[in-house]
This record gives structure tokens, C-alpha cells and sequence, in this order.
């Protein structure tokens, strides 16, 4: 091995790691700060070349044309946010109206799996109870805490407040990214370092739009999936559960299994055949779904392997939490390509 390639391989060590500790401080730091301008740039690009047609062809001015469509944007997502709401309160509601029935289903259930336990180890079904009613109590005990349920509320009071305030700033940056574009590039043509910076954000912009992709349209496909198959089942929760098992699937590690397997087996142990296939039918699809689709959405998308986008996924899911889902990969694209330009390598 000769000196040169020695030399390359300490420049592309201490590249990767100078560029991953400059990705974390990004994210960790950065992304808490600059998500609403961020997001205010986003919809200033989607609504550009509206805009650019309304000024062309009706002649509206630049800034009503803005307005309007950033209004009629706003007025969508508010109105696909209400009928969500909506629907789901409604049916959360329907089921708060049979808390009776379901505590009993449950308690048959737990009646179920104790007599399950006592064939199976030295256990007797009235022990088996008397630890499920225990945990039960347990877990009540803890969610009907006074001060616990304050807290939360006033956790979720500052969130949504939070929100709205970045939701606003974020509309306000998208109308002056907008209206300013040109400035914006005759000062981006200025910049010094407008070549690496374009670079980068290139492929920080192929990153972005097809991990979005990707996973909106897995969740979109699976939260169907699961909202009709459950409708199908005669479900009259469909809308909350199989919303509610869609986001569960997004989540790394987690998947469609955690609500539909237990639910089947529950199902073929009172002998309901039935309810129990087409819960195990409904598993499959959506497992297969995420299994075929997501190895080849993000890998012709974003241009990486499978493996590492599962990697840079489960990764960044340990270090950011939720977040991370979304942060991994395009960490891993903007480390990739900091390394490549600046050690001059074709590959990495």
C-alpha cells in the first residue's frame, strides 16, 4: 500500500467524520430552529410555478398571487385536517360508547390466555388472573394520576401553540421566498462558495424529494390498505385503526404485526375464522407492500442501497428518536457527498 492511497484513506476519515459531526450539530441544532423557514421555502417552490403562470398568462401581480394561492394551500390542508379530525373524534367517540363491551372482550381475552397458560406451564388460572388484574390496576393507577394528566395537558397546549407559531412563520417566509426570488438567485450567484453549496443542495434536494416520496406514498398505500380491509372486515372503526396501524408501520421496527397479529390470534381463539383470516390476509398485504415497494422506492430515488437506507434509518431513529426516521438517510446523503467532493472520489 503506498503512501498515496495511506494519504486518501486518513482524508476520507477525517472527512466523514468532520461531516457527520457537522450533520449532527445540523439536525440536533440546527433543524429545531430552521424547520419553519425551511418549510416556508418548500411551499414557496411548490407555489413558484403557479405563480409564474398567473403572472404570465392573467397578469396578477406577483404578491395577490401569492396570497391567493398560499390561502387556497392553506384552506386544503385545513379542511383535509378537519375532515381527519373529525372522522377519527367521531368514531374515538363510538368507541368510548362501548368501553362496556370491550372491557368485557378483554376480560374474556385475559379469561383465554390464562386458561392458555395453565395447559401449558404449572400455573393455575386463578394466579394468571390475580397478575393480569394486578398489572391492569397498575397501569390504571398511573394514567388516572391528576397531576400526570395536567402535565400532559399542558405539554400538549405549548405543542400546539408551538406549532401554530411556526406554522405562521412558515407562511410568512414562504410568501418572501416567493415574492424575492430573483434576488435570492442573483445573490446566490454572488456567493462564494455558490458551487459547493449548489452541489450539495442538489443532492440534498433529490434526498428530500424521494425519501418523501417514498414513505408518503408507503403510508398512503398501507393506511388505505389497512382503512379498507378493515372496512371490508365490517370493522366501524376502520378510519381510526387502520390510520392509526399506518403511522405504527412507518415506524421503524414496528410494523402492521403489533395490532393485526395479536388481534388474529384473539380472533381464532373465541372461533372467530372469519375475522381471524382477514386480519392475517390484511398482515400480509401490508407487510409485502413495505417489503417489495420501500427497497426500491428509496433505492432508485435517493441512489443508495436498501441495506444502507434501513442502516441510515435505524441509525438516525438512535440517535435523533423520531425524528431520526426522516434525518438518517439525508444525513447519509450529505455525508457522502461532503466526502466525495472534497477527496475528490468517484465512488464511496
Amino acid at each position: 500500500m503506498g503512501k498515496r492511497q495511506i494519504s486518501i484513506k486518513w482524508k476520507v476519515w477525517f472527512w466523514t467524520l468532520g461531516a457527520a459531526l457537522g450533520v449532527w450539530i445540523f439536525f440536533a441544532f440546527g433543524m429545531p430552529v430552521l424547520w419553519p423557514i425551511l418549510l416556508g421555502y418548500a411551499l414557496a417552490c411548490i407555489v413558484r410555478p403557479m405563480v409564474y403562470w398567473l403572472e404570465t398568462h392573467w397578469h396578477i401581480k406577483r404578491q395577490i398571487a401569492i396570497v391567493v394561492l398560499l390561502f387556497l394551500l392553506l384552506s386544503i390542508l385545513i379542511t383535509a385536517v378537519v375532515w381527519l379530525v373529525g372522522t377519527t373524534v367521531r368514531q374515538l367517540l363510538v368507541l368510548l360508547d362501548h368501553t362496556d363491551q370491550m372491557l368485557a372482550m378483554l376480560s374474556e381475552m385475559g379469561n383465554g390466555i390464562c386458561d392458555w397458560v395453565s395447559r401449558w406451564f404449572p400455573v393455575s388460572p386463578e394466579q394468571c388472573r390475580q397478575w393480569l388484574d394486578n398489572a391492569v390496576g397498575q397501569l390504571g393507577k398511573q394514567s388516572g394520576d391528576v397531576g400526570q394528566i395536567t402535565g400532559h395537558a399542558a405539554r400538549i397546549v405549548n405543542i400546539v401553540g408551538s406549532l401554530i407559531v411556526d406554522g405562521v412563520l412558515a407562511w410568512i417566509t414562504a410568501y418572501f421566498f416567493a415574492r424575492d426570488n430573483e434576488k435570492i438567485g442573483e445573490w446566490r450567484k454572488r456567493f462564494l462558495y455558490r458551487d459547493e453549496v449548489n452541489l450539495i443542495c442538489h443532492q440534498l434536494k433529490v434526498a428530500l424529494v424521494a425519501y418523501c416520496k417514498s414513505q408518503l406514498t408507503l403510508w398512503g398505500l398501507i393506511s388505505v390498505t389497512c382503512v379498507v380491509g378493515l372496512w371490508l372486515l365490517g370493522n366501524p372503526y376502520c378510519l381510526l385503526l387502520g390510520l392509526g396501524t399506518g403511522i405504527l408501520d412507518a415506524i421503524p421496527f414496528i410494523g402492521t404485526g403489533v395490532v393485526f397479529v395479536p388481534w388474529a390470534i384473539f380472533c381464532f381463539v373465541q372461533g372467530n375464522l372469519y375475522q381471524g383470516i382477514g386480519l392475517t390476509v390484511l398482515f400480509l398485504i401490508t407487510y409485502f407492500i413495505r417489503e417489495l415497494l420501500e427497497p426500491r422506492l428509496m433505492g432508485n430515488g435517493m441512489g443508495i442501497s436498501s441495506f444502507a437506507s434501513l442502516l441510515a434509518i435505524y441509525i438516525g431513529f438512535q440517535v435523533f428518536g423520531l425524528f431520526g426516521i426522516f434525518y438518517g438517510p439525508v444525513a447519509y446523503v450529505l455525508i457522502v457527498t461532503i466526502v466525495k467532493e472534497a477527496c475528490n472520489l468517484p465512488r464511496l
